[in-house]
């Protein structure tokens, strides 16, 4: 192995240490930069509040330092160069010092302010002419008293109408023609004032009707009994009035009957002239009844035949009743039973009457203080009954019934010239010849 000459040994420590020294100075004069950057980044980031504008001057430092420190290791990695002996001494080989990264300065977030949102709502729109006019107004006293509106800020958010359902009710049938012009004219008026009406722009319902609802029934009380007076002073009773018994139906014969095609019973009251004629209906049953309670009393109406039991032969006999008096005349004294219905003439002095004592309903007449009556009529299988006077008392009207049809019939006073004057058409029965009017 070949030993070193002398003196190279010397000269490599010297070197070593010259080394040493270059390479304290270098990193002396980084720490001396790094140190003068990070107090300009620190210094500009406390003088700038912005977040955005610190962050870019830390980069543009950062890379300017970078640029700096890449210069710097390029010169420290070129060689020194002193003067040496001549002689040829062995190279020590030179250390690169390894460059170290100096840590980028982080910067610090900035908060963003967060906005939060303003709802507000649209006017609703105007319904008609009139609303809109009054919004108008409104805003431009708004504007006069508090100036123009300023432009809304970025955080308002107007909310979306969602609009209800328009429900609308039909318009109700007038009931009158004055309801329906009236009607009319309000119509006109809304169109002249406030244009054709047109749907909204919005769902519309019709409305369904309610159900009228049914009133439940008034219950009616029951009425209170009145207790019934035990008696009553005469002077506290006032007396019915008795209607008048016309005049105008003198001279007819009222009968019941089945005319108008009305059963027997109820049945109908009707008036017929003597000879079939002027057929009309009573209006009232007291004309009737009237008539038939009269019937049986003489013109004057003081007398009256009424047919009663004799006391002594439990038969039926006829006797004559004086109204002013009330004394009874008796004026027959049959041997036999079966006496009905017995009036007297208009003068008193004879009666007609019906007795069954032949086998049918016969009808007979006794003059006043006769002991025996005549036969006026003798039909089989008929029967004849409820005979009338004529107000001259020279004519018997009666009614005949045969096979369950009756009709009205007259006679003479002696039984001769029978004739019906109803028709067959209809039944007819209890004839009463109207023989005078109240006075």
């Amino acid at each position: 192995m070949r030993e070193p000459p002398p003196g190279s040994e010397q000269k490599t420590n010297t070197n070593a240490g010259s080394s040493g020294v270059g390479d304290f100075w270098r990193w002396l004069l980084l720490l001396t930069i790094f140190t003068a950057v990070a107090l300009l980044v620190i210094g500009t980031l406390l003088s700038n509040p912005d977040g955005g504008v610190r962050a870019g001057i830390s980069r543009t430092h950062v890379a300017q330092l970078e640029e700096t420190r890449a210069a710097s290791l390029t010169d420290a990695a070129v060689p020194t160069t002193e003067p040496t002996s001549t002689s040829t001494s062995t190279p020590v080989p030179t250390r690169t010092p390894t460059a170290t990264m100096t840590p980028t300065a982080t910067p610090t977030p900035t908060s963003t302010a967060t906005l939060t949102p303003m709802v507000i709502t649209p006017l609703p729109q105007p319904a008609d002419l009139f609303a809109a006019a009054t919004h108008v107004a409104e805003q431009t006293r708004q504007v006069e008293r508090h100036g123009t509106a300023t432009p809304l800020p970025p955080n308002v958010v107007t909310a979306t109408f969602t609009p209800k359902p328009l429900v609308v009710t039909n318009t109700p049938t007038p009931g009158n023609q004055e309801t329906a012009t009236y009607q009319a004219v309000v119509a006109t008026a809304l169109a002249a004032t406030t244009g054709t009406p047109t749907l909204p722009a919005v769902p519309v319902v019709t409305a369904t009707p309610s159900p009228t609802r049914t009133p439940k029934p008034i219950v009616t009380p029951k009425p209170t009994s009145t207790p019934t007076p035990l008696f009553q002073l005469l002077s506290d009773i006032t007396p019915t009035p008795i209607p008048q018994f016309p005049s105008e139906l003198v001279g007819k014969i009222l009968f019941k009957g089945t005319a108008l095609g009305e059963p027997k019973n109820p049945h109908g009251y009707y008036m017929i002239n003597p000879d079939g004629t002027g057929l009309a209906r009573l209006t009232g049953s007291w004309l009737f009844r009237a008539a038939e309670g009269r019937d049986s009393h003489s013109t004057g109406g003081e007398v009256g035949a009424v047919a009663r039991v004799d006391p002594r032969t439990r038969r039926w006999q006829i006797f004559l009743r004086d109204y002013g008096s009330n004394e009874l005349e008796q004026v027959t004294y049959f041997s036999f039973n079966g006496l009905r219905t017995p009036v007297l003439s208009p003068e008193g002095d004879a009666i007609a009457y019906v007795t069954w004592h032949t086998g049918n309903d016969e009808i007979w007449v006794i003059e006043r203080g006769e002991k025996t009556g005549t036969q006026l009529t003798f039909d089989k299988d008929v029967y004849e009954r409820h005979p009338s006077w004529a107000p001259g008392g020279n004519q018997i009207v009666y009614y005949l019934e045969r096979d369950g049809k009756t009709r009205i019939w007259i006679m003479d006073a002696d039984g001769r010239n029978k004739h019906p004057i109803t028709s067959p058409d209809y039944d007819a029965w209890d004839p009463v010849w109207v023989k005078y009017a109240d006075s």
